[in-house]
């Protein structure tokens, strides 16, 4: 039986510095060789999937800890999604600010789990942390007959 190795993400940004301390993308792109015409060289692509492994695997486990779950394509609830498909889930959330008040719209139950899985929202300072900290969710509402902006809290 294969055993899980009891691996503890605590930030993401940690392990993007210590690539880089060690120099991970000069030394592969040193090794590999320049290679013409491509857009991201091969060092910054290892460093990607280094940092997509880990968070992945920090997600994944958070939500297999806490018995949480994210929606998958279909709307099923699920523990192993990609951070490709969880990033994806927030391609809607918007930020806009109403007579002098930001609000946060369309953000679902499942967008605070995973934004909390990832170590986000730490600190009121953070970004993420405005979503729980800041203003109340809404659903915003445009129609042809009311070109103005309707806010539902």
């Amino acid at each position: 039986m294969e055993t899980t190795p009891n691996l503890q993400v605590y930030d993401l940004g940690l392990a993007a510095s210590v690539l880089d301390r060690i120099r991970l993308v000069q030394t592969v792109d040193r090794l590999v060789g320049p290679r013409p015409g491509e857009k991201v060289s091969t060092g910054m692509a290892l460093k990607a999937a280094i940092l997509n492994v880990l968070g992945e695997w920090a997600l994944r486990r958070g939500l297999a800890e806490t018995g949480s779950s994210l929606p998958d394509g279909k709307g099923r609830p699920t523990q192993r999604p990609t951070l490709r498909w969880v990033f994806g889930l927030f391609i809607w959330v918007r930020l806009v600010e109403l007579e002098g008040r930001p609000l946060v719209l369309n953000l679902a139950p499942h967008h605070e789990t995973a934004v909390r899985l990832l170590g986000a929202g730490r600190s009121s300072r953070d970004f993420c942390g405005f979503f729980f900290h800041g203003p109340k969710r809404a659903h915003v509402q445009v129609t042809p007959e009311s070109p103005v902006l309707t806010v539902f809290p």
